[in-house]
């Protein structure tokens, strides 16, 4: 693998564990004066980047895809550390572009539990805090253990707003069920809290982030644009089992 591909690959594998854009820069930039490349990335989008290559005297284009995206901010982590190494001359070419490919990797199996755990508790928290009842929150509680795994389930086999759409479905089901029994006379809290985990709170804050970069401005409006459609997926969902159920 070329020094530049190496370079680029961390860039991409920050954005497509949902990283902040300028870390994606810091990390490239880092990578990039460890293996001696002269490069700079001039278009940042969600789908692509693009930029010019110096060698020899001349320059040359380059465009790499970015890919499907996922939040797995540890991992911007373990890459961020990565980087920082190869800046302190504790890693070569091929040291780097091994541990790139583990941290492009799927995630250890212990997490989808944690995510399945976290998704529950913070759909629990959330109707909590929005003044739901006792027995909201555990209708919740489940709505958002259930909607977390099938969206975990769903993803490797279907486009995103169509995994989201299934599993977001699915928790305003079970809400509605639990409302339709009278189980809870909070409807509001419970059918915001049950599908809380798939609300895109850290696209929405990095593409205004985004927004005050010039250079940034199209990726922000893709991240922003992708948010605004997952919002309109939640208010089908939520029309549906409400259709359906109730």
């Amino acid at each position: 693998m070329r020094p530049l591909d190496v370079a680029l690959d961390t860039a991409v594998a920050v954005l497509r564990n949902g990283g902040p854009t300028a870390e994606a820069e810091r990390c490239f930039s880092k990578i990039s004066e460890a293996l001696g490349v002269k490069a700079r990335i001039s278009v940042w989008r969600l789908d692509c980047l693009a930029g010019l290559e110096e060698r020899d005297g001349e320059r040359a284009a380059f465009l790499r895809p970015v890919g499907a995206t996922t939040l797995d901010l540890s991992r911007v982590g373990e890459i961020r550390a990565l980087a920082d190494r190869a800046a302190a001359g504790a890693a070569d070419a091929r040291t780097l572009e091994a541990e790139l490919t583990a941290a492009s990797a799927p995630s250890p199996a212990g997490r989808p539990l944690r995510s399945i755990l976290a998704a529950a508790a913070c759909a629990a928290f959330l109707c909590q805090v929005a003044q739901g009842d006792a027995a909201a929150s555990a209708i919740a509680l489940a709505a958002g253990a259930l909607g977390q795994a099938a969206r975990l389930l769903l993803g490797p086999r279907l486009p995103p707003l169509a995994g989201t759409l299934g599993a977001a479905l699915l928790s305003e089901i079970v809400a509605c069920v639990g409302l339709r029994l009278g189980w809870s006379s909070t409807p509001g809290p419970l059918l915001l809290a049950s599908v809380v985990y798939a609300i895109p709170s850290v696209g929405v804050i990095q593409g205004f982030l985004d927004l005050l970069t010039r250079r940034y401005r199209l990726l922000g409006a893709g991240r922003l644009l992708d948010a605004g459609l997952v919002f309109l997926v939640l208010a089908l969902a939520l029309a549906l089992a409400h259709a359906i159920v109730l």
